[in-house]
């Protein structure tokens, strides 16, 4: 059970916590069968049922789970080593919670289906970029950098799925970003802040990258948008802004669908938005009409252009240019 334990902890971002259940309250039959624990995950209790002899059907294993579920009261978890396809589906068909380890979390009754992939040898697959969760959450730790944040407060902001938010706070651990305490609810849930103290820009820039997957032209929108680009670099630096003005929206973000696209006559007469589409929502990690400072100077990019150089030079300075 300890490696089912090591394997919750890692993967759901909580420090699972195992209980011994009474045995005598169940058929004598399941204790040859089954090694049975009572478990806490994502704030629910359980029955963690690991099978001992893998060559089950699943009528039987429904079966005896029911039975299970019936004399202990909480919903029990089937822990299986090995699946066929054809168990696997019928599984699933039948909506029975089930952990194959390294392979799948599936837990219908708490929403949750998780497929790992991820190596426990992670260090040596770092990607030198973030992803867009990872850098959406790295910078919210950075413009927050005395305030502490669990799994669940991440799916609250950004409605990031459980396994997106994991494979995030997982990968800035790994990256020596993000450090953890556990804490939270009976001391069981990990409680993640910056591992550095000093320095953090410029030992992670690296990671950086631009969030803007396309453009387009737009006309004139009742939607609220941020403005980024060399609208909002305008705002923070001594050059001025380019006679277009450019904004930032989330690609999920609902009001696009209502958009309209300049015309040929529009983009004639310079009647239009220039409309950057982020692989995150920049409302999430700004608290002004201009886009975060990072991200903006990620969208930039370093240019030929001297005076563009220079002027983020100056931006950048010392310290926590960001935060100012």
């Amino acid at each position: 059970m300890e490696g089912i334990k090591k394997y919750l902890d890692n993967t759901l971002g909580e420090n699972v916590f195992l209980e011994d259940i009474n045995y005598n309250l169940l058929p004598l039959i399941f204790k040859d069968k089954y090694d049975i624990k009572k478990i806490r995950v994502l704030k629910k209790e359980f029955i963690l049922v690991s099978v001992v002899d893998q060559n089950f059907t699943v009528v039987k294993i429904v079966k005896h789970l029911n039975k299970i579920e019936n004399i202990m009261e909480k919903k029990p978890i089937l822990v299986v080593d090995n699946l066929s396809r054809y168990k696997r589906s019928e599984l699933i068909k039948k909506r029975i919670d089930f952990i194959q380890i390294d392979r799948q979390i599936y837990l219908p009754s708490i929403y949750v289906e998780l497929e790992e992939v991820r190596n426990r040898n992670i260090k040596n697959e770092i990607k030198e970029a973030f992803t867009p969760s990872e850098q959406a959450i790295y910078l919210t730790f950075l413009y927050n950098e005395k305030i502490e944040y669990e799994a669940n407060e991440l799916l609250d902001k950004f409605g990031y799925s459980l396994m997106t938010v994991t494979r995030a706070l997982n990968s800035l651990v790994d990256r020596n970003i993000l450090k953890y305490r556990i804490g939270g609810y009976n001391q069981r849930t990990k409680i993640y802040s910056l591992a550095l103290n000093e320095g953090i820009y410029e030992n992670t820039n690296k990671y950086v990258k631009s969030p803007v997957l396309r453009k387009i032209k737009v006309k004139e929108s009742s939607c609220e948008y941020l403005k980024s680009g060399y609208t909002a670099f305008s705002e923070i630096s001594n050059l001025n802004s380019n006679k277009i003005e450019e904004k930032a929206a989330y690609f999920k973000d609902k009001c696009l669908d209502s958009l309209i696209e300049a015309d040929e006559d529009d983009i004639e007469k310079g009647d239009y938005i220039e409309l950057e589409i982020w692989s995150y929502d920049p409302k999430k990690i700004s608290n002004s009409e201009l886009v975060d400072k990072i991200s903006l100077l990620a969208v930039i990019g370093r240019t030929n252009d001297i005076r563009v150089e220079k002027e983020i030079d100056m931006i950048m300075g010392d310290g926590k240019w960001y935060m100012e």
